[in-house]
């Protein structure tokens, strides 16, 4: 398995855009304005003070003008918002409706259809806003709304009602239904299936789980009582399409033609790509998808399958019950160079807007576990089962390990132990390999069917061993050595063999990709 195929996984916590799609829409709608508003209408009932945008009309106001600008430019997908009864402009963002009703006896508000464009006061002046448009916005305030008051209040729970459209910075899209807040229960939420895109990556999934950070202290009368997001949950059946290699296209708008990300069609071939871009990488589970942001793990529960095509019919594949993956933030520049910070102040939690870009975030680590957890490639014929298998990037090192025998088979090659741990060069090849416990090689005549029905080829030489197996380079010689301890039995055709406490043996590095290729023993 190439390390090419773990590296490949690092691009999901560019999908994890969601988090920043939901950090961007609670900011505006929960955080009061710093002026007063900018209404187009001059009554503060629904149905007043009616305005109508065009051409010629004098007797709209410049700031009503502007405002209508600004969704033409941004909301070329809701026409009618260029025509919006009310146009309201708070620090930073413009919000759009036709109407707006209280609740009776209730806190709640509804503005419909519903529309805002907003621009992050840390984003760049180059990057196109966030936008959502949905059919209806149902706010709930802490305090009796009134449209007049230019501050009325911290928003404690809402909804987002129909179909809602997300968009924003780097081809970021998000297409689902009726999403809700609520700030007495720290969590916000979907029932509805959910398609996202971020770049050239594409996601969907069944239901969406968010879990907030509580503001702690006493509670502010204007801003919000939630400092950020915690975990990111895709309840069921995510499906992801990732792009390994994909430049950031931070400053690219997406096209309103094509709103919704893109779904797999078996029948459809892919796209034509760049030569230097290794082909997607498609990710399923049955069950829930997870990222803490906290502590940046990422995990994949139920049915899990990793498919990275290798050539017109070869692929990379990985299938496990659970698996979790591991980022670090990379070291900025006059940080120490061991990471360490004062004891004394506890690390920040990460909000929406103390995180930093998804982009500084780098793999750490990878496990798959659960019985029957697989991996194979077909470009190296390589088959393998366990029941957990992790990887650890700094280290370079892959360790396979089971309650049964982990069994390892790679064209002609078939290998049994308890444990396996290899080690890889910079070129990604094994450099090092350590079987530990009791174990058996066989190297056979013929490739070995995948199949367990067809017969095994004749065996060319076999080992047995009860302590252990090492492979390492012998750099004086520019030979490999296997160094097996413990009751080693070793066999060839003919009736040869050898037994000892230990036995090592020197061989050729063998550079052929043929199948049939001999190990080229040169000492023992």
């Amino acid at each position: 398995m190439s390390e090419r195929f773990y590296r490949t996984l690092v691009t999901i916590a560019l999908l994890l855009a969601l988090k920043g799609a939901y950090a961007l829409l609670i900011s505006p709608l929960a955080t009061p304005p710093e002026e007063r508003p900018l209404a187009a209408s001059t009554g503060a009932r629904a149905g007043q003070g009616s305005l109508e945008s065009g051409d010629g009309d004098s007797h709209i106001p410049q700031h009503r003008r502007d405002l209508l600008d600004i969704a033409r430019e941004h909301l070329p997908h809701a026409e009618w918002a260029a025509r919006a009864r009310y146009a309201v402009r708070t620090s930073g963002s413009f919000v759009f409706a036709d109407d707006w009703e209280k609740e009776e006896n209730s806190n709640r508000v509804v503005f419909s259809p519903f529309a805002l464009v907003w621009r992050a006061p840390e984003s760049s002046p180059d990057d196109p806003p966030l936008t959502i448009v949905c059919d209806a916005a149902a706010l709930e305030f802490a305090e009796k709304f009134d449209i007049k008051n230019p501050n009325p209040g911290r928003v404690v729970g809402g909804s987002l009602q129909g179909p809602v459209s997300i968009r924003g910075p780097n081809g970021l899209a998000v297409e689902t239904r009726n999403l809700s807040f609520s700030e007495a229960s720290q969590r916000a939420w979907s029932d509805s299936d959910i398609e996202f895109a971020y770049g050239p990556h594409r996601g969907r999934a069944q239901g969406l789980e968010l879990d907030l950070i509580g503001k702690t202290g006493p509670r502010d009368h204007d801003k919000p009582a939630i400092e950020g997001i915690r975990t990111i949950r895709l309840v069921s059946n995510a499906w992801f399409k990732l792009q390994p290699g994909a430049a950031d296209n931070r400053r690219g708008k997406n096209s309103p033609q094509d709103p919704q990300p893109d779904a797999p069609d078996k029948n459809t071939p892919a796209p034509r790509r760049e030569e230097s871009r290794d082909a997607p990488v498609i990710i399923t589970c049955s069950g829930s998808f997870e990222y803490k942001l906290e502590v940046h793990v990422a995990l994949f529960n139920k049915n899990v399958v990793v498919v990275q095509p290798t050539g017109p019919d070869a692929r990379d594949r990985l299938t496990t019950d659970l698996l979790t993956l591991e980022f670090e933030r990379e070291l900025s520049i006059g940080k120490p160079a061991d990471g360490a910070v004062d004891s004394a102040s506890p690390p920040e939690p990460a909000t929406a807007r103390s995180e930093a870009p998804l982009g500084d975030l780098k793999f750490r680590w990878l496990r798959a576990s659960g019985p029957g957890t697989q991996i194979s490639s077909d470009r190296s014929q390589l088959r393998a089962r366990m029941d957990e298998l992790t990887y650890d990037e700094p280290g370079r090192a892959v360790v396979l390990r089971g309650v049964n025998p982990v069994r390892m088979v790679q064209k002609n090659t078939g290998l049994k132990c308890q444990e396996i741990t290899a080690l890889l060069d910079e070129d990604n090849q094994i450099e090092q390999a350590h079987c530990r416990g009791a174990g058996t090689l066989m190297r056979y005549a013929q490739p070995i069917p995948e199949s367990d029905e067809v017969a095994l080829p004749g065996v060319d030489f076999s080992a047995r061993w009860e302590g252990e197996l090492r492979l390492e380079p012998e750099p004086q010689t520019g030979f490999n050595t296997i160094d097996l301890q413990k009751r080693v039995v070793l066999t060839r055709p003919g009736g040869l063999r050898l037994s000892a406490e230990r036995v090592k043996i020197w061989v050729e590095p063998d550079d052929s990709s043929s199948a049939e290729a001999k190990t080229r023993v040169k000492r023992l």
